[in-house]
């Protein structure tokens, strides 16, 4: 569960949802659809008729892969597809931009680890912005009291199921990231996370919808972290090294 400014919200991972938060911090209506053994379509009509339709997206589907698969988006009249490696696709800046999860990572846990990658509707054009070693179950888009704008995301392991958490400066890259940690409440500028053993999640059966007691909590500080230098993940396995750079990755 994620609470919001004190109201509980339930946290769905990887299956089709829209998402409306009452925030201070101002979550936008995102709309996801992941590949999951079938064809998932989602119709999104939410975003404002000011928008010019010719640079704004109305649905998006992901067409059935083994892991990944094609997601295909329609823009006016038309539907396009902008890339076949996509295990989750997220529409972010109420329709003008699309993110979604691929492979080629950083490594991780039997080189699980996978990109997160916005794809840019007007230009048509897709940059990297994380790669990492563990899933992408979870992208939330939510703008700041300046009017910045960052990406949630949650990820997990395969091995024990742990969770872990990013933020994504969508200009530049991740710049903020925790092991075992997982979104607990929102108000304002400030994130909680609630922070886990190793394991915790691997005691619990794949069904149950609650979360284990967390050993402790932090709150971060998402106008703070957004001024944070990129992180840049080697690609290595084994001993799961960061670096960060100056210039980014």
């Amino acid at each position: 569960m994620l609470e919001v400014n004190g109201n509980a919200m339930n946290i769905f991972t990887c299956n089709i949802f829209l998402f409306v938060a009452v925030s201070l911090l101002g979550f936008a209506t995102t709309a996801h659809a992941c590949e999951d053994g079938g064809q998932q379509y989602i119709k999104v009509n939410e975003y404002s008729s000011a928008l010019n339709s010719e640079e704004t997206v109305t649905s998006i589907r992901i067409v059935k892969g083994f892991w990944y698969g094609d997601v295909f988006i329609t823009v006016g009249e038309s539907e396009r597809k902008i890339t076949e490696r996509a295990s989750c696709a997220w529409i972010i800046s109420e329709g003008r931009e699309i993110v979604y999860a691929s492979d080629g990572g950083s490594g991780g846990f039997e080189g699980e680890g996978q990109t997160l990658h916005i794809y840019n509707v007007k230009t048509r054009q897709t940059r990297e912005v994380l790669s990492q070693y563990y899933m992408i179950d979870e992208v939330k888009e939510a703008k700041l009291a300046s009017g910045a704008t960052v990406l949630l995301v949650e990820m997990s392991d395969g091995n024990a199921g742990n969770p872990y958490f990013s933020v994504v400066d969508p200009t530049r890259g991740e710049v903020y990231f925790r092991r075992l940690a997982k979104p607990a409440a929102i108000n304002g500028d400030k994130i909680t996370l609630n922070i886990c053993r190793f394991g915790d999640w691997d005691r619990y059966p794949p069904d149950d919808k609650h979360d284990p007691t967390p050993k402790s909590t932090k709150t971060v500080s998402l106008s703070k972290v957004l001024k944070n230098k990129v992180i840049c993940n080697k690609p290595d396995e084994k001993s799961r090294r960061r670096t960060e750079s100056k210039t980014g990755c």
